[in-house]
């Protein structure tokens, strides 16, 4: 994100075009996910000196082995502009674009490392085979289960597409799990549903329609 975007502003901004501010949007994915709170610095090589803003490059690294990372890109004195495009807008109304690193290829090199699958996102393959949501997609009300639960302790977090907490509850089990969750006054679209407990940390999507 550009530190001088003149249309989705650094420090967020309020009213009809509202955005967050992106120092806290950060740290709610570095929290979301357990990462460590302190990032490894890199500064991106100022490869082009022409395009009047540099980059620097902040990875929060996970804390398990089977934990996520969040990386984020910020440029400075960067436009509303996407960092190595073919097409440079004109700085006077949307900023600079930064030419020393490619967008498009560091989305594609954080993603490759991932394995995917249509039921949703998970950081473990074999805690998401012992995890579902049904019905899904569903009308706002739909059942957890989890087939074998070790611990005593688990945390129920889902959020919306921005990141915002839309239900959150504590449960107090063991073994097999099973738990209604009726979200039938949210909108519909996407939500992600993520399950933490002492040896699991897993976000699946859900999908809400009408």
């Amino acid at each position: 994100h550009g530190t001088t975007d003149p249309t989705v502003s650094y420090s967020g901004t309020s009213g009809i075009v509202a955005s967050t501010n992106i120092d806290s949007l950060v740290k709610f994915w570095v929290h979301f996910n357990n990462c460590n709170t302190t990032p490894t610095t890199t500064n991106v090589p100022n490869i082009n000196t022409a395009d009047n803003c540099t980059a620097v490059h902040y990875t929060y690294n996970a804390q398990t082995t089977c934990g996520s990372t969040v990386e984020f890109f910020q440029i400075i004195g960067g436009g509303h502009t996407w960092p190595g495009t073919a097409y440079i807008l004109p700085a006077s109304s949307s900023g600079n674009t930064n030419e020393d690193f490619n967008a498009c290829k560091e989305i594609w090199r954080f993603f490759s490392k991932c394995d995917a699958n249509l039921s949703g996102i998970s950081t473990n393959r074999n805690v998401n085979d012992q995890i579902s949501l049904y019905p899904n997609p569903n009308n706002g009300t739909f059942k957890i289960s989890i087939n074998e639960i070790s611990t005593e302790s688990l945390k129920i977090n889902i959020t919306n597409i921005l990141g915002e907490t839309v239900y959150t509850a504590q449960e107090n089990t063991s073994g097999k799990f099973i738990k209604e969750v009726d979200l039938s006054k949210l909108a519909a679209g996407t939500y992600f549903v993520q399950v933490q407990s002492l040896d699991m940390n897993s976000v699946h999507k859900l999908i809400i329609y009408r």
